[in-house]
């Protein structure tokens, strides 16, 4: 990660000064901009801090509208008295859609249009989480695009807590989803699951033979060798290295085979 100034503005006021800085970048949660940092990909001079700004947070009346604010949470809405009152609907969904899916949806949404009452946020269907089937898709969706396009688990010392809050879920309710509906043993477990596949794939390029092994369980979000080696051996029966060795070598062997077959119109030999 390159160095950067850090800034935390209070005002609008305030960020608009530091964007005068053209390589200024302003973040949010982080989860995009912070692991394309750790990977070099981006090299800002400033980066702009907007959790500490309250003109950008909150849910307001203004006439016929309700205004919500750019940094307003999912769970705000499901909870603001006026959301519930003036768009019930939205209040329902921002609740129990991002976890358990509706038994009818269509029954849901009558109700939602018809009554505020039904903008409680309660979780509505069946709350069986022994299988997959029980997680909301909308959920599975958010979580699925946090681990594979955005790499979540990559991110130094992230803890259950921290993606939670990611997914505006209350801990417990995440903890549900990870141990009964997608069948992992910890949320360690979880985590390991994408690192040593992006390990996996790091370990089978050719173009990164010689990277070493401890840089590409860092780059995967392992913080040291040790874990890493532990993980990886029981979940593929081989060390980094020796399935570095088989894998590579089985990639050669496949290079070199393709590299000895006849092209398209050739002959298999020469003639004459």
């Amino acid at each position: 990660m390159y160095e950067f100034d850090y800034h935390r503005p209070a005002s609008l006021d305030d960020v608009a000064r530091l964007l005068g800085d053209e390589e200024a970048k302003l973040v949010a949660g982080g989860m995009t901009l912070i692991p394309t940092l750790k990977l070099r990909l981006a090299k800002p001079t400033q980066l702009i801090d907007l959790g500490a700004i309250p003109a950008l947070k909150g849910i307001t009346e203004e006439g016929d509208a309700v205004v919500i604010g750019a940094m307003t949470r999912h769970a705000e809405v499901n909870r603001s008295a006026v959301v519930k009152r003036a768009i019930p609907a939205l209040a329902a969904l921002a609740g129990w859609s991002v976890f358990y899916p509706p038994a009818n949806p269509a029954l849901v949404a009558t109700a939602v249009a018809a009554s505020g009452d039904a903008a409680s946020g309660a979780p509505i269907g069946p709350r069986n989480q022994n299988n997959r089937d029980t997680v909301a898709p909308a959920l599975l969706r958010r979580l699925d695009r946090l681990m594979t396009v955005e790499r979540i688990y990559r991110q130094e010392g992230l803890t259950i807590a921290m993606l939670a809050a990611r997914l505006d879920l209350p801990e417990h309710r995440l903890r549900q989803v990870i141990n009964e509906g997608l069948g992992h043993r910890n949320f360690n477990v979880f985590l390991n699951r994408y690192r040593i596949d992006e390990a996996k794939a790091a370990l089978s390029d050719l173009s990164q033979r010689d990277v070493p092994v401890l840089t590409i369980a860092m780059d995967a979000g392992f913080q040291s060798i040790g874990p890493f080696n532990r993980a990886f051996k029981a979940d593929t029966g081989l060390t980094p290295t020796e399935f570095r060795r088989d894998a590579l070598a089985e990639s050669q062997a496949s290079a070199s085979k393709n590299d000895d077959a006849p092209g398209i119109g050739q002959p298999d030999r020469e003639i004459g």
